[in-house]
């Protein structure tokens, strides 16, 4: 629903942040691949998802990895930009500085040898108006890099879209301790080890 105090969760027209970008038309998608409309692909591998990028610890600017590819198409176009929050509107989107690219080859893969682009923190204020159901400032922190691609085909009027976003979260912390953060690639989840910590004769938790 789009009325902040409705029953169901409040979402935004194109994209938010539960629901994508709604649900997969399967006719529509099978219309395009027969028509030829294959749209390119695009992924991001680095840095993860959610990924906590401190200020204050990282030294010059954050590289966007990933690949970008329309091996079907004639070429491609594309943008990397960044926008506030989980969800920002497309107008809230700015392009990352050197992070574009026009009429590329298809055959070629960009960001195979090199970072798709270069995020500098320095620059970067995740700041903007809370999400309707976001209100304790869980995304306070948060942006949204994002990928737009478009791919062409000799036969085919207009350009075939690809899409590919991240979430992450910006902070600055000067209490933060020296070589912390620290990034484990793993949970720390595990079963609980029961002793007797009291010697009372039972085990505690």
């Amino acid at each position: 629903s789009r009325d902040a105090h409705a029953k169901y969760s409040w979402s935004q027209p194109g994209f938010d942040h539960r629901c994508g970008s709604g649900r997969t038309n399967a006719g529509v998608a099978v219309e395009w691949i027969r028509d030829g409309k294959i749209p390119p692909e695009v992924n991001i591998v680095e840095p993860l998802w959610f990924e906590n990028l401190y200020k204050d610890r990282i030294k010059g600017p954050v590289e966007i990895q990933g690949t970008i590819s329309a091996k079907r198409a004639t070429s491609y176009d594309y943008v990397v930009e960044w926008g506030p929050g989980v969800q920002p509107l497309d107008a809230e989107f700015k392009k990352i500085p050197g992070a574009e690219g026009t009429n590329i080859d298809g055959k070629v893969v960009t960001g195979a040898s090199a970072p798709l682009a270069q995020l500098d923190l320095s620059t970067i204020d995740p700041k903007h108006e809370r999400d309707k159901d976001s209100q304790k400032g869980e995304n306070d922190n948060a942006i949204t890099v994002r990928i737009r691609v478009k791919a062409h085909y000799p036969d085919l009027p207009d350009a075939v879209p690809g899409e590919y976003r991240r979430t992450y979260y910006v902070w600055t912390d000067p209490e933060l301790l020296p070589g912390f953060p620290m990034t484990l690639r793993a949970s720390l989840a595990s079963s609980p080890k029961l002793v007797d910590d009291d010697g009372d004769g039972k085990r505690d938790v």
